[in-house]
């Protein structure tokens, strides 16, 4: 990821001219916030099964997702879909991920992968893939 920034001039009567400037990553990922900022950094989760397509909704009511770093953040979120998701999250710190698809609070589907550590201003993408539940 590398930043560009694109000048714009603006002249008023033929006689000011004015500059501003724009900021942006010209490659996805991470936010234009993030990569100003290394106090943060992005995990992006991404939710699948083994061997159904992504689809919303199929075949549970709720994913539970527990996420535990390395220096003793706990993330806790509940969804509805299969997906993406994107984590501010403190840099430095390696992140241990679960996710469990629930049918009528029975675990019909889990999942969990381990990510390594994320540097400030980065995004990590750690893909889970939900299997049976035995």
């Amino acid at each position: 990821m590398r930043p560009s920034s694109l000048f714009a001039f603006f002249s008023f009567s033929g006689c000011v001219a004015l500059s501003i400037p724009f900021y942006g990553c010209m490659e996805g990922g991470a936010s234009v916030t993030n990569f100003i900022r290394a106090d943060v950094a992005v995990l992006a989760l991404d939710i699948g099964t083994d061997t159904e397509p992504v689809i919303s909704g199929s075949g549970f009511e709720k994913l539970a997702v527990r996420m535990v770093s390395s220096t003793g953040d706990t993330v806790r979120d509940t969804l509805n879909e299969y997906g993406k998701r994107f984590y501010d999250v403190r840099p430095m710190s390696a992140w241990k991920v679960n996710v469990e698809a629930l049918v009528a609070g029975t675990v019909v589907r889990s999942g969990s992968a381990t990510s390594g550590r994320i540097p400030g201003g980065d995004t990590l993408r750690v893909a889970v893939s939900l299997l049976p539940h035995p």
